[in-house]
């Protein structure tokens, strides 16, 4: 999918004329695309969280991030055998934080995305909170 829209992207990019400038109309591009695709997945992510844990418990286990690769990769099938699907479009690792709020019996959760700059925490991170 991925690819499909890179391609679609990079042919308006070549009929506009690179108006905004070759490099840095395909770098908006392929970002675009990369958190097009991002965003979906840490949906999927936090939406297989709540089927796994948060049904039948309302506890979600307290996994190391190494562990939460673990079940990413397990519950999901990559179309590219050249990407760990554990990580977001640009390569970082998502990120899983589980937090009870004081007086409640509910964990919440976020499935976070650092984003194009590769950071946590920053304004670019993409984020599915608990549903």
């Amino acid at each position: 999918m991925l690819m499909k829209m890179t391609g679609i992207l990079t042919t308006v990019l070549v009929l506009q004329g690179g108006a905004m400038g070759g490099k840095k109309m395909l770098d908006f591009f392929s970002n675009l695309a990369k958190a097009t695709v991002t965003r979906h997945e840490v949906n999927t992510i936090s939406r297989m969280i709540y089927m796994e844990y948060m049904i039948m418990n309302n506890r979600v286990p307290r996994k190391s991030q190494s562990g939460w690769a673990d079940f990413i990769r397990s519950q999901t099938r990559s179309a590219s055998k050249d990407r760990d699907k554990s990580e977001d479009t640009w390569g970082t690792p998502f990120e899983v934080r589980i937090t009870t709020p004081y007086g409640e019996e509910t964990d919440t959760y976020e499935v976070r995305s650092a984003g194009a700059d590769g950071l946590h925490d920053t304004e670019d991170d993409i984020v599915a909170e608990s549903y």
